[in-house]
């Protein structure tokens, strides 16, 4: 009897509870390619798959989060740049950075699945430290509202704003080795002078 009760009071559980309290996956996101930059002045593109299960065709809103842990305080992200494009659309830029979120609208999400490409580029001078780049598409139908979780676009335990020390280095010795090859052909062209006015 008890138990008979028990499966009752479930059923009425579940015939009371309005279908918004629960959530469904209807707009999500996945990374094909994560976004890979190692030193300051790097640039990279990330790929994502979006899937509007919603049934209705939206307008688009898309959230890039910068998260920052390093050596500066209170940061500026002026020297980070993205940009956004989905499906065949062409890039968008990213706006001004406002508490270290940039936020693009005016597209729309077709349903099904679509091709979101973002890219990120750095100066060279960029301030020291770890940056994670957090992601997330908002869709909206009239009143409904749809949006996707959070979600990390870059590999946050390589990238850095460290200068490129390696490739400053390497390009010294490059510039170096022109040198003397320089030295070694105006010396060359200097031998042959002399040749030539000996003979």
């Amino acid at each position: 009897m008890l138990f008979l009760l028990f499966i009752l009071l479930i059923i009425m559980i579940c015939i009371t509870t309005p279908v918004s309290a629960y959530s469904f996956p209807d707009l999500t996101l996945k990374v094909v390619k994560e976004c890979n930059i190692k030193y300051a002045g790097d640039s990279c593109e990330t790929y994502l798959d979006l899937n509007n299960e919603t049934g209705k065709i939206l307008d688009g809103e898309a959230m890039l989060y910068v998260d920052y842990k390093g050596e500066c305080k209170n940061t500026s992200l002026e020297g980070i740049g993205a940009q956004f494009s989905i499906s065949t659309e062409e890039l968008k830029k990213f706006p001004n950075w406002e508490n270290n979120i940039s936020s693009i609208s005016g597209f729309k999400i077709n349903t099904g699945n679509s091709k979101i490409s973002v890219n990120i580029n750095s100066i060279p001078n960029l301030c020291p430290g770890t940056y994670t780049f957090n992601f997330k598409i908002i869709g909206k139908n009239g009143i409904d509202e749809y949006t996707t979780p959070p979600i990390t676009i870059n590999n946050s335990s390589t990238i850095g704003g460290q200068y490129n020390t390696n490739y400053i280095l390497e390009l010294q010795i490059q510039i170096l080795k022109l040198k003397i090859q320089i030295m070694n052909v105006l010396i060359q062209l200097k031998n042959m002078g002399r040749v030539i006015l000996n003979y």
